[in-house]
């Protein structure tokens, strides 16, 4: 059985033809030309993030590394310094005490120092 009972003229091969070639064309840019390009765009836009986290982290290593230095240069020149427990009432009254006093006769005192009831 035959499908077609003529064979297609030169006009008619030419349409379909082009009609392949605009499919074939259709098909490259929808399915390879887009995604492709996608992908592009996507992994540009990770490079621009992961280049802002790699400035942002040689920032914070440049604070560290100079915090370091400072640490570093205190102890080496002996002047590091000692913070006292939370709790320091008696230091903080001496301290008081000897600010006021040399302003004028003040004494100050607290009698059972407490936080919140403790």
């Amino acid at each position: 059985m035959r499908v077609m009972s003529r064979d297609f003229t030169t006009k008619e091969k030419v349409i379909l033809l082009i009609l392949i070639i605009f499919l074939i064309g259709f098909g490259y840019y929808q399915f390879i030309d887009v995604p492709v390009r996608e992908s592009l765009a996507a992994a540009e836009a990770e490079t621009a993030n992961l280049q802002a986290e790699i400035t942002a982290v040689n920032a914070r290593i440049a604070t560290l590394e100079r915090m370091q230095n400072e640490i570093s240069d205190i102890n080496a020149s002996g002047r590091s310094s000692y913070m006292a427990s939370y709790n320091n009432s008696k230091a903080e009254l001496k301290l008081l005490n000897d600010v006021l006093r040399a302003a004028t006769q003040y004494s100050v005192s607290f009698a059972n120092v407490t936080r919140n009831g403790d």
